[in-house]
């Protein structure tokens, strides 16, 4: 009688484990008969093994997770990163958040990217203005009204930067000066940039932010509570340059 005791309930609890593993309900064992009521058990058959393989452990197709889900896509996992032009503008009541607006279409059209040759190093992008979007249809025609970018007078805009400068201390790291030409007026600003990436063609990888610039500096002077986006903005930069032009003459001292 022992002998039962000692081997029936370990193995009930083993197979309700098998059972919740597979997914199925458990089903609780039958109540253990009172010692003095049950027969003596068969001690061959006491002793035997649960040979149920569905309930000695989990289905193994259950166990093991798909192979589709368990690591990402490798093709998605291979994409690189793509270049991007972008202005990240608050609302004019902060509390409703950023917005990003993506400009889908530019190009370098000049650029000297011999970074051991600073006093020639430049490069000129040119956006186009109409490739602007926000996410929003409605949003997007109020963008390129007269409002902010006016698209119908000015559909393009450029970004040159040079009077590059290695920041001291810190590797891939410079200061430079774009000038941009937008909406019919240019402004110089501070930039920094890092080299996030040196190609084998001697191409370069870029990023780089500039904040809190301030769009009536390029003409786009409605008020905020008018047109409900504030008066700065964030401008964010990822861009490739491959030597596109022969390097430019050297800029004179000042």
């Amino acid at each position: 009688m022992k002998l039962f005791a000692k081997y029936l309930v370990p193995l009930a609890a083993f197979a309700l484990m098998g059972g919740a593993a597979c997914g199925k309900k458990a089903v609780p064992p039958a109540p253990v008969a009172d010692a003095a009521m049950a027969p003596e058990a068969d001690t061959a058959k006491a002793a035997e093994p649960d040979t149920a393989p569905a309930m000695a452990a989990p289905d193994a197709a259950l166990a093991a997770p798909d192979a589709a889900t368990a690591a990402p896509d490798a093709a998605m996992a291979a994409v690189p990163p793509v270049d991007y032009i972008r202005a990240i503008v608050n609302h004019h009541d902060a509390a409703k958040g950023l917005v990003t607006a993506d400009f889908k279409t530019f190009k370098v059209i000049e650029a000297n990217v011999d970074l051991t040759k600073l006093e020639t190093a430049k490069a000129v992008i040119e956006v186009d203005v109409l490739s602007i979007t926000t996410g929003i249809d409605d949003r997007d025609k109020h963008v390129k009204s007269p409002d902010f970018l006016d698209t119908d007078k000015f559909a393009k805009a450029t970004v040159t930067v040079d009077r590059l400068k290695p920041v001291a201390n810190v590797a891939d790291i410079y200061d430079a000066t774009a000038t941009v030409d937008l909406h019919g007026m240019k402004k110089e600003i501070p930039i920094q940039f890092k080299v996030v990436e040196k190609k084998a063609d001697g191409a370069i990888v870029i990023e780089g932010e500039a904040k809190d610039l301030q769009r009536a500096e390029w003409g786009m002077t409605a008020a905020p509570e008018k047109v409900n986006v504030a008066a700065t903005f964030t401008t964010q930069v990822r861009l490739t340059l491959t030597n596109v032009t022969p390097a430019p003459a050297p800029m004179p001292a000042p």
